[in-house]
């Protein structure tokens, strides 16, 4: 107690006048906590008296210290002297001095007269931390994937726990080196690069090819290749001049480009000036054998290599006898119309008149036979139908079918497997010498009636069927040919192609006769002239039919120009309904044939060279 009340006193008297003087102060009074023995309990508080009348005075004999001053009056009311006015917003109060703090990785600002220094750690590299008082600070590292900067040329970064810093050690740089003198070694672009440099390859050879090529097999120890090169020699390869490696150009014998495969045709190719083989491909369309000399070809694909029409893929064409496609059978027909004159086919002419069909009797059955087929032929038979209005010349062949055909035309189908109404019919129009067939109405039609003919596509035997071209040609009328004084080139019809007429004697009088003729010679009453021109030698047979036995009937020929003064070379008189005759021709000049009977109709079978 004594000792704080010593303290209390100084403190007081430090701040005023200071602190009075202990006279033998009695210590015996202080209890062991430092309290004041008052010997006795206090009946109350104690009542300061104020100062004593000397330093001594006192109750404890310390003087106290002066009261406090009195407290100041409290302001006056204010006066409302009336509206206030508005407050002015200065803005931000200004820092006393500038803001940094000099850490390079905070951010310095001034907040209203207060400077403020944040931490960044974006402001740090990679695996640092910002303090705001040290400034960056390295970061240790744990794992080994935290020091990799994912540079290949840098090497793998690992971290060791002795590591100052991070921690993070650096990598070994890989070797980019591949011991290729031709390649420029380098270390780039995530990972070794080695250009080549073909110019540091060279073996003085001018025939070669000199290349850097570090992973050719071929290569030599410094990666460079030399590749013969024989177009770069003077002559050609194909003639015996090659490049040989290490040495050059030299002279050697011609090339065997023959590889001992019969599936592959070799030969040299002077643009290439090496050997080639390509697979076999016999008839050129694109697809190579299938089989050569009974050996399979791997690849191939065309099952006759004699035919262009044949591969595997290829169109088939039904009942003619021909794979075409490769699928080991022919495909059989189904007839879609053509059997009787009930179902013909309608044949549509261009606009020149003329028009071009093509099918198949495979599949058909046999309905009609004409008389140009062989007695007892059962070949199935295509019917078609064709109509026009006025007078025609209607021509109708065969040419492009592919067995031995019979064409014939009628008016109708008739009944049986007879038809009674035909008018003409052929089988070969050369024989010996083509199986197609040909046919010629001439001034057929009516000038006031429409017409309908039927055309018969048919086998001459039996066995006989199969694809087959139909042409069809409808023009203007001929008119009968006319020999008369002088004439030299008559408007007469052409029989040189071959095939059978089926033609008309006019109602006029004759002005031509044969030397065969009946009556010694004597003129006939008319005849019709018809024009034959051959381009080679050999024999023409001639041979006519008439539909009436009245009269006489005189079939000859005549050689040269003029019809007129022409040599005959052939003559032939008959009673009967038919007579034939023939000549040697040798194409040197043109023909007249006549027929020279009483007016009608008749058929004439023209058998060219």
């Amino acid at each position: 107690m004594f000792r704080s009340r010593i303290l209390g006193c100084l403190v007081g008297l430090l701040s005023l006048t200071g602190c009075s003087g202990l006279v033998s102060p009695d210590e015996s009074r202080l209890e062991p906590s430092g309290r004041a023995m008052d010997g006795g309990r206090d009946t109350g508080p104690r009542i300061d008296t104020g100062p004593g009348p000397g330093p001594e005075a006192g109750l404890d004999g310390i003087v106290p210290p002066p009261p406090p001053p009195p407290p100041p009056p409290p302001p006056p009311p204010p006066v409302d002297g009336g509206a206030d006015a508005t407050p002015v917003d200065t803005g931000p109060r200004p820092c006393p001095t500038p803001c940094n703090d000099g850490i390079a990785c905070t951010l310095d600002r001034c907040n209203d007269g207060t400077c403020e220094f944040v931490a960044d750690g974006t402001l740090c590299g990679d695996g640092e931390i910002c303090s705001p008082t040290d400034g960056c600070l390295a970061r240790h590292c744990v794992t080994d994937a935290e020091c990799q900067d994912g540079d290949f040329c840098n090497g793998q970064e690992t971290c060791s726990a002795s590591a100052p810093g991070t921690g993070c050690v650096r990598g070994t740089p890989p070797t980019c080196d591949d011991g290729m003198h031709c390649t420029v070694d380098r270390c780039g672009d995530g990972g070794c690069v080695h250009e080549l440099d073909h110019g540091s390859c060279d073996d003085g050879i001018d025939c070669t090819h000199d290349v850097c090529a570090p992973t050719d097999p071929g290569r030599d120890a410094n990666g460079c290749t030399f590749t013969p090169d024989s177009t770069r020699c003077e002559g050609n390869f194909c003639d015996g001049v090659a490049c040989i490696g290490g040495v050059g150009c030299q002279p050697t014998v011609e090339p065997d480009c023959l590889d001992g495969n019969v599936c592959t045709a070799d030969f040299c190719d002077r643009g290439l000036e090496a050997c080639v083989s390509t697979p076999r491909d016999a008839d050129d369309d694109g697809h190579p054998a299938a089989t050569v000399d009974g050996m399979a070809c791997v690849g191939g694909d065309d099952c006759n290599d004699a035919n262009p029409g044949v591969f595997r893929g290829a169109t088939e064409v039904c009942g003619n006898g021909v794979d075409e496609d490769c699928d080991g059978t022919d495909m059989p027909c189904t007839p879609t119309g053509g059997e009787t004159c009930a179902t013909a086919i309608p044949i549509t002419l261009d606009g020149t008149g003329r028009a071009t069909l093509t099918g198949n009797t495979t599949g058909y059955v046999h309905n009609h036979r004409s008389g140009c087929s062989e007695g007892g032929s059962t070949a199935p038979d295509v019917v078609y139908s064709i109509e026009f209005r006025g007078r025609h010349d209607l021509t109708v062949d065969t040419v492009g079918s592919g067995f031995d055909t019979v064409v014939a035309v009628a008016d109708s189908c008739g009944g049986g497997t007879s038809a009674p109404s035909y008018r003409v019919c052929d089988d070969d129009i050369r024989t010996g010498g083509t199986t197609s067939s040909r046919v010629w109405l001439r001034n057929v039609g009516s000038d006031v009636f429409g017409t309908t003919l039927y055309i018969f596509v048919d086998g001459y035997s039996t066995a006989a069927a199969g694809a087959y071209t139909l042409n069809v040609a409808l023009g203007p009328p001929t008119s009968s040919g006319v020999c008369g004084t002088g004439s030299t080139m008559p408007p007469s019809f052409d029989v040189s192609a071959g095939g059978t007429l089926y033609g008309e004697v006019p109602f006029r009088g004759g002005a031509q006769a044969g030397s065969c003729g009946g009556g010694g010679g004597t003129i006939s009453p008319v005849e019709d002239v018809l024009r034959m021109r051959t381009e080679s030698g050999g024999g023409v047979e001639l041979r006519l039919t008439r539909t009436s036995n009245v009269g006489n009937a005189t079939l000859y020929a005549r050689e040269g120009m003029s019809c007129t003064s022409a040599t005959e070379v052939a003559c032939a008189n008959t009673d009967g309904t038919t007579v034939e005759t023939s000549f040697s021709a040798d194409g040197s000049a043109g023909y007249w044939i006549f027929v020279d009977t009483n007016p009608g109709r008749y058929t004439l079978d023209v058998d060219p060279p």
